[in-house]
């Protein structure tokens, strides 16, 4: 499936005939929907440990902050925009096809808690969520952002990678959306 899976949908009436929602959006209401989703998921490996966000305070520096907190860590997450900025791929000077990119990062402590096989228990821990956020908010979640009362946007293209820094193991995904932004503000 392409981009343009999320741009189309059921129209409700069980015919099954597509309907185009092209709503326009922002891409904060795309971030913001992207951390809610991510919220809503239930871990299938220690369940009880949900995602949490971070508060992005001060300077938003969410390594510093896991790095001195911890015992907080543990499936807490960011998402940001990079700031990548792509030219818009059309535009009807009303409405114009935007690009943006994002990078969710969640935090795994160094510790014994996932299991008696340590950082093995861990990688598989942190390879459940990554396959649980990206059926969520990545390729195959295209259809939490399609409808009238949520911004319509479309995953494009994504990268994952596990980083380490000061005790923690990250799994930082990155990832690019399509949407329709208004011109005029």
């Amino acid at each position: 499936m392409g981009w343009w899976g999320s741009w189309f949908g059921d129209s409700g009436s069980g015919s099954g005939t597509p309907i185009v929602t092209n709503n326009v959006t922002t891409a904060e209401l795309i971030r913001d929907r992207i951390i809610t989703l991510i919220e809503a998921i239930a871990p299938t490996v220690l369940s009880g440990d949900r995602f949490e966000r971070y508060l992005n305070e001060d300077d938003a520096d969410f390594v510093d902050w896991c790095e001195a907190h911890p015992e907080s860590v543990f499936r807490r997450f960011q998402v940001r925009d990079t700031g990548d900025d792509h030219p818009p791929d059309l535009s009807n000077c009303d409405v114009e096809g935007r690009f943006v990119t994002f990078e969710i990062c969640v935090a795994y402590p160094q510790t014994s808690r996932y299991g008696k096989n340590g950082a093995l228990d861990r990688d598989d821990a942190m390879s459940s969520d990554q396959h649980l956020i990206e059926h969520t908010v990545g390729l195959c979640g295209y259809v939490n952002f399609i409808g009238a009362s949520v911004p319509n946007a479309a995953w494009i293209e994504g990268t994952t990678r596990r980083d380490q820094s000061g005790g923690i193991d990250f799994l930082i995904i990155t990832q690019t959306m399509r949407f329709y932004r208004r011109m005029v503000p």
